[in-house]
Parts: C-alpha cells; structure tokens; sequence
C-alpha cells in the first residue's frame, strides 16, 4: 500500500502536528518540546526532524503520498502542510544540510528558530512545558494538561491513533505490524496501539467527539477493552476479526515492554524495577525521567544483587526507553549543594560507589545491554559490569565536567585501569593522562565502533544492530559467563605522586594557552588529577579502590561547593547546554 506503514502514519503525525502547532499558535520549540520526548518519540520532534530530513525531501514524500493515496484519505487534508515550509524550502533553507531550516545555529553556536508567521529567525527558546516535564506520568498526564500544551498533545494524538486504527484491515488485520512499524521506522518508544492502551480507548474515543471527529471502525470494536492483553502469560492483541490472537515475535526478538505487560516486577520501588526475563536471567530496569539516577535507582540495584544471587543465574541491566540513562540527577545534586547539604551528598556518593563495586564483586555475571543517551553516573554503571551489549546507536561517555563536577561513581578509576591494561599505551603517566583527556574533556563516542579505541568499550564487548534483538543478545552472553563464572578481584593502583600531577596539570596550561579552557575549568580538572594520581599519596605508593572512592567523594563535594560548578549545572538544567565559566 501507498507509502509503506511506518511513513503512512508517520508522515501523517508530522504533518498534523505542524498544522496544529501553527493553528493553535505554538513556536516551533514548544511544538517539539511536547511532541518529543514526552510522547515517547525521538527530541528532534516535529520541526526537527523536518531539518534532520530535509525540507525538500519532505515536501516530494508528501506529494508522492498525496498522489498515490485516495481522496478521501485524511492525509489529503494535511498533505499542504503549513505556508512557511515552502517558503523555507523554496528560499534554499532546506534544513540541517543547508545549514539551517526550521533552525539555524550562527558562527559562535547560538540557536534560532523561525517564526512560523513570518519565516524570520528569532533567538531559540527552551520552553518550560509543565505538562512536558512530566515524562515519567506518561501520556495521559500530558493530554490532560489544562493549557495549549496539552490541548496540542490532544489534538494531534486523537487524529494520528484514529488514522492508525483507520489502516485496519486496509493494510494490515494486525495492530502489532503498525506498532512495529514505529518503533523500528520512526524510533517511536510505543506505537499508536500502544499509546490508545496508555491512555484508554474510550479516551481517545472521546477526544474523537469533542473534536467533531469520526473514529474508524476498527478503533471503535476497542471500546470497553483494550488492543494488547495478557492471557496466561503471554501478550495478544486484538485483530481485525474482533478476536485476540497470540502476539508472535520473530526467532531472536525478545521486549522487555512484552515481559512488563504479561508479568508483575520482582523488586519495584519507583525509581528501578527488577524483571524475572527467562531462562535463570533477571532484568534491572531504571525507570526515572530519562532514567536519571537517583539514590532510589541504586538503592533497588543494590537489593536485586540479594535477589538475584538466591534465585537467578545472572543479571542484565537494561531498559525499553529511548535512553539509558543519562547520568545522576543533576536537580538532586544542586539541590544538595544549595542547601549545603553535604552529608546527604555524601551519603549519596557512598552509596554509589558501594553498589557500583557490588556490581563487580557480584558472585554471578552482570551485563550492561545499554542503548541511547548512557552518560555520566549511567556510564559509571555500565564500567562496572563485567560485560556489555551495547545496541549500535549508542552514545557513551563521562561527561560531568561539562557540569563543572568529576564522576563520583569510579568512572575515572574504570577508565584509568582500561588504559593502564590495555595494550599499545605504557602504564603509569601516560595512561592517566590518556584518561584526562577523555573524561576531562566530557569526551563521548556515538557508536560501539568509536568506544573502542578511546577504551569506553572493550574488544570483548559486543554491538547488535537491532534493538529488539538487544536483550536477548545481552541474555545469552550472561548464560554463556555463568557457566565457569569467577568474579574479578577489585582493581589497585599505584600513586603518580607530585610528578603525575604536574604532568596532567600541564596538559590544562597548553589548553589554556589555546584559550580552550576557563578557569573553572583548572579547578575541576585539578581535582580529576588528584583522583587519578592517587591523591596526595607519594609515587609508588599503592592507592587501593576504597582510596580511590574516598578521593573521589571528597572532590567531588570540593567542586558542588564552589558556585561555577552550581551555576553550570542551574544552566544545564535551564538551557540544555554546557556553561563555559
């Protein structure tokens, strides 16, 4: 049929939401900020992804489907999309290829999006959306939102699950096939039948009618039920006989989300969940806005160890969502250090650390299937697993620098060690000053294939190319390590003493001399350097892993105490990008 599954609907969503946006008077920012991560779909949104594919490309895509679809498909009525994208398009503004589109950034990295009434560029804004910010509520609290965000959300989401459902039977009898569609084609976290589920058939249904709008027959045999359930421990959905068939998943695909639907969690304390996933194997799933860690996150970590020694023959740590984790709460932190708090900081930091070490001194194998944004303190988790399964589109790294604090969970010492052990690179000096530069410098790689050479990934480290086939890789790499597993005795370290401190430090003069760096910089680094010489240990002198925790704490509260440090990580918070202060 006309325009495969993932681009019919897909296409559909964009240009609705675009015509929304413009009709109910949204800026391109805010129209990406709602129809972004708080929907479960990719960040670059609606007018994002326009620039990411190009302006003119989108434009020939909806004149192919306008051609080829009937006339009385609601796609017809959107198909124009929104006067400015021709003007753009026409006027060589075709997006990130031409250097700008619904967005330009100028010479020094400043952004700007267009007005959507007068196709001039105007300072970007990061919209403070409240309905937005509440990810982890899911879709119906956002739909719910008493203002033009939520009005938005609303609006595009009855059309574009109506004309999901419209597709059933033309184009497939299986709401499954559509969902995967999205998922895989559009990287969509949950797929139009998923989202109905999420916020109810009769919802939608009814947003259907306050909107003056028809619902398609398919979506209407939903009312009172749902499309997807679990009966005797396996998922269905409802097909187009009106009957509930087995959901059946090709040879090698295994869904954490199937597993969450068809049973209860073993362990569930609101920030992390433990899932039993078959076959001896148990899942920990962090589950926080963006998976952000909080001291919850790894206080349930802490107690699946218990359970999964007694029960199960190992652990993946995994998840479903768009992201890994992005790195230890940042509001938690500056929180803390506003309030002076610094024994609760502390005791965070500890705790961190104890579970992190507990991760690699865990008497069974414990493996990282990470996929998306795994950053920071979610890194720091990953380094302490004794493998890692890593989904090709993943980005990896310690970034907290770029916030103006040092990793507090032994990244830096995991990192230290890989360059000391590895080959090509001498230990002593010149692996700590390998790792400077790297976590320094907030370095990240995109790919398994960049993580290797800067020792983020190992060589034993694996890559799958399909996310759906990613737990299932990662379950059978830990059942292959069961078998004759010993865990790794904890790492040790030999102190650089004055000598190693200079050496790093010199490494901040030539920056400086650059201009690269800022001042804060110098503090934050001197502080990374006295974690990876051994603090002020003299050369030579064995620095055990408790040490290296301890230095780390302590530097890591030296630096959230100056005000640079909360300054940058207020303007993260506020405007997504780093403070060079």
């Amino acid at each position: 049929t006309p325009g495969f599954l993932a681009n019919r609907v897909g296409c559909y969503a964009l240009q609705v939401a675009m015509t929304e946006a413009e009709a109910l008077g949204l800026t391109v920012e805010e129209a990406d900020a709602v129809m972004g991560r708080p929907m479960g779909i990719p960040k670059t949104g609606v007018f994002g992804l326009y620039d990411l594919i190009g302006l003119d490309l989108m434009l020939d895509v909806c004149r192919s489907l306008q051609a080829a679809l009937p006339a009385d498909d609601p796609f017809q009525a959107v198909a124009e999309g929104i006067a400015v994208t021709h003007r753009l398009a026409s006027e060589g503004r075709t997006g990130r290829k031409a250097g700008a589109g619904f967005y330009r950034e100028d010479a020094k990295g400043e952004r700007y999006a267009v007005d959507l009434a007068s196709g001039a560029y105007r300072p970007a804004e990061r919209p403070r959306i409240e309905a937005a910010a509440g990810e982890r509520d899911g879709l119906a609290a956002l739909v719910a939102w008493p203002d033009k965000y939520g009005r938005f959300a609303r609006r595009v989401l009855a059309r574009v699950l109506s004309y999901a459902a419209s597709l059933v039977p033309e184009v497939t009898d299986d709401p499954d096939a559509i969902d995967e569609a999205m998922r895989l084609g559009y990287n969509w976290a949950q797929g139009p039948f998923e989202m109905i589920d999420a916020l109810g058939a009769d919802r939608v249904l009814a947003d259907l009618a306050r909107e003056g709008l028809g619902a398609p027959p398919f979506l209407e045999a939903a009312a009172g039920r749902s499309f997807y359930r679990a009966a005797e421990g396996r998922l269905e959905d409802l097909r187009a006989d009106g009957a509930y068939h087995p959901v059946v998943r090709r040879p090698g695909v295994v869904r954490l989300g199937d597993v969450m639907r068809t049973r209860a969690p073993l362990l569930d304390n609101g920030a992390a969940r433990l899932w039993d996933v078959g076959a001896g194997v148990a899942c920990l799933e962090f589950h926080t806005k963006a998976n952000a860690l909080v001291p919850e996150s790894m206080a349930l970590l802490g107690e699946s160890l218990g359970a999964v020694e007694r029960d199960f023959r190992a652990l993946l740590v995994h998840n479903d969502a768009p992201h890994f984790s992005m790195g230890v709460d940042l509001t938690f932190v500056l929180a803390a250090a506003e309030a002076r708090d610094w024994a609760r900081l502390e005791t965070m930091l500890a705790e961190f650390q104890a579970t992190c070490a507990a991760l690699r001194a865990a008497p069974f194998p414990v493996v990282a299937a990470p996929a998306g944004m795994t950053l920071g303190g979610g890194f720091e988790v990953v380094l302490h697993c004794d493998a890692v399964v890593a989904h090709a589109n993943v980005t990896l790294g310690l970034v907290e620098t770029l916030v103006g604090l040092i990793p507090g969970g032994g990244g830096a010492k995991e990192i230290l060690s890989r360059w000391r052990d590895g080959p090509d690179v001498p230990p002593g000096i010149d692996a700590a000053l390998e790792t400077f530069r790297l976590v320094g410098t907030g370095r990240t790689a995109s790919s398994p294939d960049e993580a290797r050479p800067l020792r983020l990934l190992l060589e034993r480290d694996q890559a799958v190319m399909s996310r759906d086939r990613l737990l299932a890789a990662a379950r059978d790499r830990a059942l292959a390590m069961s078998e004759s597993y010993v865990p790794p005795p904890p790492p040790g370290f030999a102190a650089l003493g004055a000598a190693g401190y200079e050496a790093l430090q010199g490494v901040l003069d030539r920056l400086d001399e650059k201009g690269i760096t800022t001042p804060h910089d110098h503090v934050v680094g001197g502080q990374l350097a006295r974690i990876l010489c051994g603090g002020d240990r003299p050369a030579g002198a064995p620095v055990s892993e408790d040490e290296v925790f301890a230095i780390e704490r302590e530097a890591f509260l030296y630096v959230a105490a100056t005000e640079a440090t909360q300054a940058r990580i207020r303007h993260m918070l506020e405007h997504g990008r780093p403070l060079r202060n």
